[in-house]
């Protein structure tokens, strides 16, 4: 009797799951792909013939305490967006209307969830067996459920730092056994919270400066609307990162002075690149929205102040939209300091002292430091 019901729900099982995924599934993919892409772009460098695999990241993040709060860290951040989508999507929450029981909504998007952190699992499988694999997803799935589900204020972020205290503590034995509870009960709290999520606000957001509040909704825009720009970028820096170890290894460089050098040689030219590709959709959605600015009150003093640190923040080569006094001498000077602490002229500057020169706002800081600017 039981099984002949099952078999007769199944259609509508089926309908819900292809309607789950047409919604929740698409906007996952949709902020998910540009990060799985750059993934596997750096996997692709980091794995192939340069000796590291699998096994070594795993061994190297049980024995050391900061290659696995860098390893989680990173994973977490970089799917919090995915997994929002699927369990906080506003797209699907008029299927939750259908007479459908609630465990099939989470069974559902539980198993989209396991797909996307299939790639995080397959690292740990590799590398340490079924054992590191169960508690890797499920230490995934119950990081990103604490992330979703947490409370505003303080005590959310206690929960979370309490979260990740215990994923790099517990060993993957004890993961694979005590994270899938939490991660079952977080998810459900997300899913259910989800219709109010935004009407609550975060209470961090709401007591930021002007310029900053409007700062963070131009970058949540570009987040949003420009995924394979930012990917792009991303892409940019890991090349160049990586570019930079290999000389350096190509080199035989050791030291941390010699480091700097060869990480300012790469990563400066890199990030402005970066920067000035991601710098055009950020200015095109300030001005689009222009006039709900105005209508809002924005003086134009709060919106060159938002726009300004947000370009800053990506290094951007289009200071004089928003203040070329205030972006060019920031930039100068960031670039002074690195190129300072990374001796960069007493090591690698190959320029002569004719292309020593400096914009108009820093002219005499530049000429008095002596840094180059063609190297910097």
């Amino acid at each position: 009797m039981t099984a002949g019901r099952a078999l007769a729900e199944l259609p509508a099982a089926w309908a819900l799951a292809r309607a789950l995924t047409l919604t929740a599934g698409a906007e996952a993919l949709r902020r998910g792909v540009p990060v799985y892409v750059g993934l596997l772009a750096v996997g692709g460098m980091l794995f192939g013939g340069n000796g590291l695999s699998a096994k070594t990241v795993v061994e190297g993040a049980e024995a050391s305490p900061m290659a696995r709060a860098l390893l989680w860290g990173a994973w977490l951040v970089a799917l919090t967006p995915t997994m929002a989508a699927l369990w906080q999507t506003k797209s699907s929450l008029w299927l939750r209307s259908l007479p459908a029981p609630r465990t099939w909504h989470l069974a559902i998007l539980v198993g989209l969830s396991i797909v996307a952190e299939s790639m995080w699992t397959i690292l740990w499988g590799v590398g340490g067996g079924a054992p590191a694999a169960a508690g890797a997803l499920g230490g995934a799935l119950a990081g990103h459920g604490v992330l979703l589900a947490r409370p505003a204020g303080i005590r959310g972020w206690v929960i979370v730092a309490a979260t990740m205290t215990g994923l790099l503590l517990a060993p993957s034995s004890v993961l694979a056994v005590v994270s899938w509870p939490i991660a079952l009960l977080t998810l459900r709290s997300a899913w259910l919270a989800a219709p109010t999520r935004s009407a609550t606000g975060r209470g961090l957001a709401r007591g930021l400066p002007g310029p900053w509040l409007l700062a963070l909704a131009l970058g949540l825009s570009v987040a949003r609307g420009q995924a394979t720009v930012l990917a792009r970028a991303a892409l940019v820096m890991a090349l160049a990162a990586a570019a930079a170890w290999l000389a350096a290894g190509t080199n035989q460089v050791s030291d941390p002075a010699g480091l700097q050098v060869y990480l300012c040689g790469f990563m400066v030219p890199a990030g402005l690149v970066a920067g000035s590709a991601v710098s055009g959709p950020l200015l095109r959605i300030e001005q689009a929205a222009s006039w709900l600015l105005r209508t809002a009150g924005a003086s134009a003093q709060v919106r060159r102040g938002a726009a300004a640190l947000t370009l800053g923040d990506w290094e951007p080569g289009s200071g004089p939209s928003v203040g070329r006094g205030s972006l060019w001498g920031a930039r100068l000077r960031q670039r002074r300091d690195c190129c300072w602490r990374a001796r960069w002229r007493a090591r690698a500057c190959w320029c002569s002292p004719d292309w020593r020169r400096a914009g108009p706002s820093d002219s005499a800081a530049a000429a008095r430091d002596g840094w180059c600017w063609c190297c910097c």
